[in-house]
């Protein structure tokens, strides 16, 4: 995975260093940088799955667990991918001086903010409650006097519960960061216009309200 994620990344770079480039095709980079992300880690699990089963004996719960896995850390590895080339595109249009209206469906900030919510809360929580589950049914027909099995069930939560939430910060202050030095550039106008330079003009950055 790792090769195809560097070639990906080398590509989107090269991309970015063309001239003449459509403005649409600048667009959807972010968007094709979180998909392939996506797609990298559900097949890495489905691999892992499939060589698991062919060389050690079979339990189901495991692979659920390995198959959640993946699918939760290619969720957060294509929004940091995301906000990664998204950061690249801004940087890249405010150089150009790009004026150009991305067509097409826009996401608003507000669906923005909704979406990478609901993606992270909603796939910490099921991450969390799927790691119960499959625990509880482990524990079916185990000898509960033993309290090793208990802690190591608690050590196992609370790591991948550190792990997502570590992530999910990491998650946040990107797109944050993003939307500051989108804001900071239009702010950056505003206040040459108070001085009287009639003349600024502000680059089209994103494809949401701010374009």
């Amino acid at each position: 995975m790792l090769p195809w994620r560097l070639w990906l990344y080398q590509r989107r770079s090269t991309i970015l260093t063309m001239d003449g480039l459509p403005v649409q095709q600048i667009f959807r980079l972010p968007r094709q940088a979180f998909a392939a992300d996506l797609i990298a880690w559900c097949v890495a699990g489905l691999v892992m799955v499939i060589i698991y089963y062919a060389f050690f004996i079979p339990y189901i719960s495991t692979s659920v667990k390995v198959l959640v896995g993946c699918g939760a850390f290619g969720l957060f590895s294509g929004m940091l991918s995301y906000l990664s080339s998204e950061r690249r595109v801004v940087r890249y249009l405010k150089g150009r001086r790009s004026f150009a209206m991305p067509v097409g469906r826009h996401l608003t900030l507000s669906k923005k903010i909704l979406i990478l919510i609901f993606s992270v809360v909603g796939m910490i929580a099921f991450a969390i409650l799927l790691m119960v589950l499959l625990d509880v049914y482990y524990l079916i027909g185990q000898d509960f006097s033993r309290p090793e099995i208990y802690w190591g069930i608690f050590k196992e939560i609370a790591f991948a519960l550190c792990i997502m939430l570590g992530i999910s910060l990491v998650v946040v202050r990107r797109y944050a960061a993003n939307l500051k030095e989108i804001i900071d550039t239009q702010l950056a106008a505003m206040e040459e216009i108070s001085r009287g330079n009639l003349e600024t003009q502000v680059p089209i950055l994103s494809g949401d309200e701010f374009a």
